[in-house]
């Protein structure tokens, strides 16, 4: 039960004024992953045993050497990097290290984790598009804001983008509920379409308001992974000619996927301004309260929600994020800057936590070149 109790704890920590009950949540579930490690597998001499146990000792290594060489830097950086390094270890040995477990086991985990979200996300979204509808704005309680984030439909989340990522795996929850093969590995039988629609239809509806370029860039991703599978998995490929057909099609699918819900978002984004504000979204018309305004309910008409990104381009800032991640590999290749000093470096320059919005890049980052490709070879093990 850990791993479905941890990921339904991570889940409430996206949601407004549940979040820090959930941190709680987690640290308990920390401790409890630290008893399953120390109390159970180490001590009956089960680690040589696991999956992937030499990728986890190369990764081990390589990371303690990064904190050793930067160990120099601000004291709190390092600590940070110690506890950062044993948490992650630890929740990797937890979910892939599967010491031998039976796959049915983790199948059927799969399905109760997939059931959960499917739940959880759909009754986020009803509540959080009804709130819409009521109060057409953002509102305040207890010092926090609901519905609207610079001008995007949040809900009851912290953010827009953690609502989209919610909303795509409440959709990616749904499918696994309809697989048949997933299915009868299982032995469950298919949750009612109807349902399905209706779940699929409210995350859709929250992906879109969200304008979230990377959340619809990860449905897309999702999209085209189903595509791929059906056209080229499981057939071999005797002629050239098939193959140059078949990625052709393939290639003309995802340019339809992605043109076809980039077109959607901005119908929808569009509808929903002139219903909600009775304006249509106009570039420019983008309104950015501040939060004493929010507070004190000072919106007029000006104050209209019109669902448009406040940054003008599709990379949302990312790409300068990532040249400057991939300067600092440049700089630091072998052992990186270690993780503690990403958020340190960033407080003294921004005074604020940095993220480079990018998982790899920031473990290129932080443990350098040589751990990225060791991590790199779980995913091709």
């Amino acid at each position: 039960y850990f791993r479905i109790c941890f990921v339904i704890c991570s889940f409430f920590q996206m949601l407004t004024y549940l979040d820090y009950l959930s941190y709680v949540a987690t640290g308990i579930a920390f401790f409890w992953g630290a008893y399953l490690i120390i109390g159970h597998y180490l001590l009956h001499s089960k680690f040589r045993k696991v999956d992937y146990s030499v990728i986890f000792i190369l990764f081990t290594v390589m990371s303690v050497a990064t904190i050793l060489v930067n160990i120099a830097s601000h004291p709190f950086s390092t600590a940070v990097s110690f506890f950062t390094l044993f948490v992650n270890l630890m929740y990797f040995y937890l979910f892939f290290c599967r010491l031998g477990e039976d796959i049915e086991i983790i199948r059927k985990e799969i399905y109760k984790i997939s059931k959960c979200i499917a739940i959880l996300t759909s009754v986020c979204a009803i509540i959080g598009l009804i709130l819409l509808v009521v109060f057409h704005r953002a509102i305040w309680l207890f010092d926090r804001s609901l519905i609207i984030f610079e001008n995007r439909f949040k809900g009851i989340y912290i953010n827009p983008n953690p609502m989209a990522f919610a909303s795509v795996c409440g959709i990616i929850s749904c499918f696994a509920l309809r697989c048949k093969g997933f299915l009868q590995r299982v032995g469950e039988k298919p949750i009612c379409l109807r349902w399905i629609c209706i779940c699929v239809a409210l995350n859709g509806l929250s992906l879109m308001l969200s304008v979230s370029n990377s959340g619809l860039l990860l449905i897309c991703s999702f999209i085209f992974g189903l595509v791929c599978y059906n056209i080229f998995a499981g057939k071999n490929f005797k002629a050239g000619r098939t193959v140059v057909y078949k990625t052709s099609v393939f290639l003309l699918c995802c340019a339809l996927v992605s043109v076809s819900l980039f077109g959607l978002r901005y119908v929808v984004n569009y509808v929903s301004g002139v219903l909600i504000s009775g304006e249509p979204m106009v570039s420019g018309e983008v309104f950015q309260p501040t939060a004493e305004q929010y507070r004190s309910e000072l919106q007029t008409a000006d104050g209209t929600v019109t669902f448009e990104h406040i940054n003008g381009t599709i990379d949302s800032g990312r790409i300068k994020l990532y040249k400057r991640a991939l300067n600092e590999i440049s700089k630091h290749p072998v052992f990186g800057v270690g993780y503690g000093n990403i958020f340190y470096n960033g407080w003294m320059e921004k005074g604020e936590l940095f993220d480079y919005h990018n998982g790899y890049l920031t473990l290129g980052v932080s443990n350098g070149v040589i751990s990225f490709a060791i991590f790199c070879l779980f995913a091709v093990w």
